[in-house]
């Protein structure tokens, strides 16, 4: 596997997937990306797209609806203009979205991550960021969910399923 390397600005460079261990950690880095999708600008796209990519791929929940994309047909859809189509790649199977841009190139993404999750909307200076920015936070409010129910009923918590 080839390493990663961090840049000072905090972001990940490499060419292959990311695994951490720490689901915190992991929370962490998603929510650093979401804040550089939506502060960010269209420049950036591309690079955002390919962290994303390497951040879902290792990510710690294999419960996650994520969409295990090569790194090859992101890059040949971000080589052909294609950001929004590479984002959509790497939606999970049962992620309903809509995307909106509105007066002054300001873009508006919807999205409900998997069955029964929450709607989340998210703003981004291109489409495509604003898209991976609402998908990213879907992502962390599953997350989310999944552990407060898990310390509700935790063995050592004397709690259980009533």
């Amino acid at each position: 596997m080839e390493h990663l390397h961090m840049q000072a600005s905090g972001r990940i460079t490499g060419a292959t997937s990311v695994t951490e261990s720490e689901p915190e950690v992991w929370k962490s880095r998603l929510r650093e990306l979401v804040d550089a999708c939506v502060n960010g600008s269209a420049d950036e796209e591309a690079d955002r797209i390919r962290e994303a990519m390497l951040l879902l791929h290792g990510g710690p929940f294999s419960a996650l609806p994520v969409r295990s994309v090569s790194p090859a047909d992101i890059q040949a859809k971000l080589v052909c203009g294609g950001a929004v189509s590479a984002v959509i790649a790497l939606l999970g199977p049962d992620t309903v979205f809509m995307l909106s841009r509105g007066e002054g190139n300001c873009c508006l993404a919807t999205v409900i991550v998997g069955l029964g999750a929450e709607e989340v909307t998210s703003v981004g200076p291109t489409l495509a960021l604003a898209l991976l920015a609402a998908y990213l936070q879907g992502l962390m409010a599953i997350v989310d969910r999944a552990h407060s129910i898990m310390g509700k009923f935790s063995p050592g918590s004397g709690s259980g399923p009533q």
